[in-house]
C-alpha cells in the first residue's frame, strides 16, 4: 500500500456505515473548517489540549498542505447529496527532527461518530505509512481523561510511547 495523494481506501465502522479515507489535501480547508466547527468544545480541547474556538488561515495551510513524507495527514469523510466530501476525523503524523526515526501523531474524530472504530483505523494506517516511510515509532500526548485515546493506544499499540497529561 503506498500512502500518496492518489491513495484511497472505504471502511465499515462498527455501526456499519462506509467512509472513505484518503491523504489531505490542499483544497480540504473549508471542510476542515466546517468539520472544526462541529467539534464539541472537549473534542477540541482533547485534541489541541488546550481551549480552541477556530483555526487560524496558518494552522489551515499547516494542516492541510503536507509534504506527504515528514508530514502526512488522512481524512475521513462521507458522500453528501451533492457528491462532496463530508469531513469525519484527521489522523496525522509529523517526524521529529531531532530524531527522524521518530513521529508524532495526532488523531481527532468527529464526536457524532466517536467510539466506532474510525480512530483505531486511523492509527494502523498512520503505522502502515509511517513505516513505509522509515519511521519507526509513533509517540504521542495524550490528556490522562482522554479515556478513548488511552484505549485506543492501549488496544492498537501498547508499546506505543505517549505522554499523558
Amino acid at each position: 500500500m503506498i500512502y500518496n495523494d492518489q491513495w484511497q481506501a472505504t471502511t465499515r465502522l462498527n455501526d456499519g456505515q462506509q467512509v472513505l479515507l484518503r491523504v489531505i489535501q490542499p483544497q480540504d480547508k473549508a471542510e476542515m473548517v466546517r468539520a472544526f466547527a462541529k467539534l464539541s468544545p472537549e473534542s477540541r480541547y482533547l485534541r489541541f489540549l488546550a481551549a480552541k474556538g477556530e483555526l487560524s488561515g496558518q494552522e489551515l495551510h499547516y494542516l492541510t498542505e503536507v509534504d506527504g513524507e515528514g508530514h502526512l495527514a488522512l481524512v475521513a469523510g462521507r458522500a453528501r447529496a451533492d457528491g462532496s466530501l463530508e469531513g469525519l476525523g484527521v489522523a496525522r503524523f509529523v517526524r521529529l527532527q531531532e530524531d527522524p526515526l521518530v513521529a508524532e501523531f495526532a488523531i481527532v474524530v468527529a464526536d457524532e461518530i466517536q467510539g466506532l472504530g474510525l480512530g483505531t483505523q486511523f492509527f494502523r494506517h498512520l503505522q502502515a505509512a509511517a513505516a513505509e516511510r522509515g519511521i519507526t515509532r509513533l509517540h504521542g500526548e495524550v490528556l490522562a481523561g482522554n479515556a478513548r485515546m488511552q484505549n485506543l493506544l492501549h488496544d492498537v499499540a501498547p508499546e506505543a510511547p505517549h505522554v499523558v497529561l
